[in-house]
């Protein structure tokens, strides 16, 4: 496994976040694998369906298989409130 920074890493991610693709990015198609550090995590971002954010915990890693089709959008910084929130509702 090759792993890359995420890309823009400053633009969309907080914390130390990976990208390990499994296909080159084709037609517009993006697949791979995202790894997020204790408190890595992405920006809030828009794909078709809605706004979100993706990230780990403060004390454990977290990864997820991603499938884009087309662009993604990047918007702001997830704030320490927000996170800390999502956080202290983490499922164990």
């Amino acid at each position: 496994m090759t792993l890359s920074p995420a890309v823009e890493l400053n633009k969309a991610a907080t914390g130390e976040v990976w990208f390990d693709p499994i296909f080159p990015k084709t037609d517009g198609v993006d697949v791979g694998t995202v790894i997020f550090s204790p408190n890595g995590r992405t920006v809030w971002h828009q794909h078709e369906h809605g706004r979100h954010w993706h990230g780990a915990t403060s004390s454990t890693l977290m990864s997820h298989t991603t499938t884009t089709i087309g662009s993604t959008a990047f918007h702001e910084a997830v704030t320490e409130a927000e996170y800390t929130a999502a956080n202290a509702n983490a499922r164990a």
